[in-house]
């Protein structure tokens, strides 16, 4: 089940999931590069965040028997899909 937008890019997999990163992160990442103070550190610390929280429940799914497909990033979110409901 490949759900898997054009303007988005797969970077790899983890736990048999492929994960992908919308252009809307790279735009958040560039907005906060040119903030300074640090704003890059800060993205780049919100992205990290966000996947952790998205891994959990690719975790917990994986625990009570489901099937990640696949795990997408986005600038203020996340988005795990499972083969099946």
């Amino acid at each position: 089940m490949e759900k898997l937008l054009w303007w988005s890019w797969g970077v790899g997999r983890v736990f048999g999931a492929k994960v992908s990163i919308h252009w809307s992160v790279l735009l958040l990442l560039a907005v906060l590069a040119f903030v300074g103070d640090g704003g890059l550190v800060l993205g780049l610390a919100l992205m990290m965040s966000i996947f952790i929280h998205e891994l959990a429940h690719l975790l917990v799914g994986k625990h009570y028997g489901h099937i990640a497909s696949s795990l997408t990033m986005y600038a203020l979110g996340g988005l795990t899909e499972f083969d099946e409901e």
